[in-house]
């Protein structure tokens, strides 16, 4: 079975009190049939999936969503998750399962002028979801399936090198995988930078939404994953290097950290060797993922490629 905009619309108006649809439209998504569909009562975004690894994934991502909106300072900023008829946060119909949620307004970061202050939001909003997801605990097995996007299981074995990397950045990518392997191997407990917990895990600028120069949102919870603080950031701060600003990167960490210190205490000198590596992990997984993805299904190569020349050239860097 193959979730279609049909099936979509069906479900929608039998298992939700949000009226009938009137229009529908799909949005890139790697995992799922992601929707925003307007009904007549409201504005909502539907995610189905149709196998075991997307159920797992939607009960995921309800379950970190709801999580994050339990915190006041967070709930206008997460879409909430729309319960079902049956009070159920998933809608499972068969191989399908279904969640709606409301609709987050606002423009991506990616979007807007990268400003001093929008850093230092983002720095805050990251140090709170990690805050609020320190001691949560999912209801699924949060390794029972691998995740292309975690840097915690960032490999080269994974990767076919020579025909996605030119010559000059197969080389770099040696040393960045060296510099990532020596994160990971190190002891995930002490520090609370470097000690194992659930974190939002992808704060690309499509994900982070904004308005009148201020965020108004986080979105996409598709990739939460079991990680360190320290790979969140790294996260973080390898997507706002990729937005077309031309900062330096240690202008960019010193306005990120010094907000940062605000509210816990700064990583420690070795950590931020550690933090350096795993940006310049972050930006060569954008590389060879979005290449992947553009080979694969040519389609979607627009948008698969479009943080390519920005990720070359910090790793370049």
């Amino acid at each position: 079975m193959i979730a279609s905009e049909h099936y979509v619309h069906d479900v929608i108006e039998r298992a939700y009190g949000v009226g009938s649809v009137e229009s529908f439209r799909e949005v890139p998504s790697e995992a799922d049939l992601t929707a925003i569909v307007e009904s007549s009562r409201t504005t909502v975004v539907a995610k189905t999936t149709t196998d075991q690894f997307g159920r797992w994934s939607l009960t995921l991502q309800a379950e970190a969503q709801l999580r994050l909106r339990e915190e006041p300072e967070l709930r206008g900023l997460v879409p909430d998750v729309i319960a079902n008829r049956a009070g159920e946060f998933l809608t499972h119909d068969g191989p399908a399962t279904t969640m709606l949620m409301t609709f987050q307004r606002g423009a991506s970061i990616s979007e807007v002028e990268l400003t001093d202050s929008l850093i230092r939001e983002v720095a805050y909003l990251q140090h709170r979801s990690a805050k609020q997801y320190g001691d949560f605990r999912p209801s699924v097995d949060t390794h029972a399936y691998p995740r292309p996007w975690d840097l915690g299981s960032f490999r080269p074995a994974d990767y076919q090198l020579e025909r996605y990397l030119e010559p000059d950045i197969r080389k770099l990518a040696e040393e960045v995988f060296a510099g990532v392997a020596s994160v990971n191997d190190k002891s995930k407990t002490g520090s609370p930078y470097t000690a194992e917990q659930f974190i939002f895990g992808d704060f690309n600028l499509s994900n982070v939404l904004c308005t009148d120069g201020a965020v108004t949102g986080l979105i996409d919870f598709g990739d939460a994953v079991v990680g360190t603080q320290l790979a969140d950031i790294a996260i973080a701060l390898c997507y706002l290097q990729l937005h077309d600003r031309g900062i330096a990167q240690s202008e960019l960490l010193d306005l990120y950290m010094t907000e940062l210190a605000k509210h816990q205490d700064p990583p420690s000198n070795s950590e931020l060797v550690d933090l350096g590596h795993l940006v310049r992990a972050r930006a060569l997984m954008v590389l060879l993922n979005g290449r992947e993805v553009a080979a694969a299904e040519p389609f979607r190569s627009d948008y698969a490629l479009r943080y390519d020349v920005a990720a070359a050239a910090l790793l370049m860097g």
